[in-house]
């Protein structure tokens, strides 16, 4: 019987007395022949990089439980090494529910500036959590999508402020695409733009182009792909002129975080960053110490990604809108797609968080499932289910896993947690000093004052709350082997 794996081709060249190709060597080839030909193909290869795998299943299981029970989902994305590549737009593509072409246009968007380029992953993840939030009625419908950062923020230091001097890193992605050749040369001018080696933020590492790893890597073409990104979610125009502007501005105060900075040059960096920022450059020079002036680095361009991230949940929204008038379809292409109207109808939320760091990741999975004081374990417990006891050394790795990283889990008795409670209030206190004094109708006051009569309040506005998440949601793990 003829093997069904077999493809085609096995099947003619199984036949007997098969007609051989006329490429083909009908003579024996020598050890040495084959071995100099394998060198040269290995030679003249090129790597190719391979994606993130994703447990489809996973997914629909997470929906079929959701929408039986009622119930809100959170399936954490993790990782069990720094290599492993983001599954966060696949694993969104395999639900089996249709997701808004917005959406992922969103997160080509946002991605650039919550990346590195490292020696061990070339598209390093900085932030602590990502997440995507579905709202879908019990009929499988996506009735509202969101993207939100978690409390926990962004890594600057290691992304931007101190990144290691090592060969092989790199800042954010988003600064080595603002000085491309997509920039115009009226852009250029404007923002008095130089070589990535002039600036002190990128130049620590001597590393400015893409790994050499990868042949295809390009910034410039990777640069425009993030123009047309950000125009999709509405920042253009004026929008985009204030957002470059200070995206430059940050690069350019980043010469000014030298103690031993010269007077003149710190002068001359002030004046100029003054001006793409609107506010005064005495504020700068003057009422700030360099350590001031590091925090407001770090935690306006953080303020500059919420920003973009709100931009972005509205236009996922104005597309959601637009869907639900039958006046355009899920991938945009503007044919009518089947949704629901009903109001008041019955929804449940599905949550997919990437958590990139594998120290986090391994901390929320064995709390989730060795805790017997939280999540489904409590429930089983007290409805009177005998839950076998979790041995001592399973125990003792839970608790110093969740010591290691209890900042992130809302564990606020530990030192760690006290000392970056210190660090946000003396942020916030830095940026308010500096916001107050910027220019009432700057796009500095809009980034750091998002609502009016709240203060600073970076860090919580629109973002994830990620132990309160994972308390009120059934959770699922898709663990990311390398």
């Amino acid at each position: 019987m003829t093997n069904p794996r077999m493809s085609m081709y096995s099947l003619a060249s199984e036949a007997p007395g098969g007609n051989r190709g006329t490429g083909q060597q009908s003579t024996q080839v020598s050890t040495t022949t084959l071995l100099n030909a394998i060198h040269n193909i290995y030679l003249s290869a090129q790597p190719y990089r391979l994606g993130g795998t994703v447990d489809a299943s996973l997914g629909a299981s997470a929906w079929e439980h959701a929408r039986r029970r009622a119930e809100d989902g959170c399936i954490v994305l993790g990782s069990l090494h720094e290599s492993t590549p983001s599954v966060l737009a696949p694993f969104l593509s395999s639900l089996p529910m249709s997701t808004p072409s917005s959406l992922y246009k969103a997160l080509d968007a946002i991605q650039p500036f919550l990346r590195c380029s490292t020696p061990y992953n070339p598209s390093t993840p900085r932030q602590a959590a990502l997440g995507v939030t579905l709202t879908i009625n019990l009929a499988g419908n996506l009735t509202a999508a969101s993207i939100a950062l978690s409390q926990g923020g962004i890594d600057t230091t290691k992304g931007l402020m101190n990144i290691p001097s090592e060969a092989g890193y790199r800042a954010f992605d988003v600064f080595y695409y603002l000085l491309t050749s997509a920039s115009t040369p009226a852009e250029r001018e404007f923002l008095g733009l130089k070589p990535a080696s002039q600036y002190a933020l990128l130049a620590r590492s001597g590393t400015y182009d893409p790994p050499s790893y990868l042949p295809t890597a390009d910034d410039a073409a990777a640069a425009e792909d993030f123009r047309t990104a950000l125009k999709e979610i509405g920042i253009k125009g004026a929008s985009h002129r204030s957002f470059i502007s200070t995206l430059a501005g940050l690069l350019k105060l980043g010469n000014t975080l030298d103690y031993n900075v010269d007077e003149d040059v710190l002068e001359d960096v002030c004046e100029d960053v003054s001006g793409l920022l609107g506010m005064e450059p005495e504020v700068l020079m003057k009422q700030c110490t360099t350590e001031d002036r590091s925090t407001f680095v770090g935690g306006l361009y953080e303020a500059l990604v919420d920003w973009v991230i709100t931009k972005a949940n509205v236009a996922i929204a104005a597309q959601m809108a637009r869907i639900k008038d039958g006046a355009e379809s899920l991938d945009g292409r503007g044919v009518r797609t089947p949704t629901s109207n009903e109001e008041g109808e019955d929804t449940v939320c599905i949550s997919v968080i990437e958590i990139p760091s594998p120290t986090l990741g391994k901390a929320l999975a064995l709390r989730g499932i060795f805790d017997d004081s939280m999540g489904i374990n409590s429930e089983m417990i007290a409805d009177g289910i005998e839950v076998p006891a979790t041995g001592s050394s399973v125990l003792r790795e839970m608790q110093n896993a969740v010591a290691e990283v209890a900042p992130d889990l809302g564990i606020s008795s530990t030192p760690a947690s006290r000392e970056r409670q210190h660090e946000l209030e003396k942020r916030e206190e830095i940026l308010e000093k500096i916001g107050l004094s910027a220019d009432d109708d700057g796009f500095i006051k809009q980034l750091l004052f998002p609502v009016a009569g709240e203060g600073i309040n970076l860090g919580t506005h629109s973002r994830l709350d990620l132990p309160a998440l994972l308390a009120s949601s059934r959770v699922w793990y898709h663990l990311s082997l390398h």
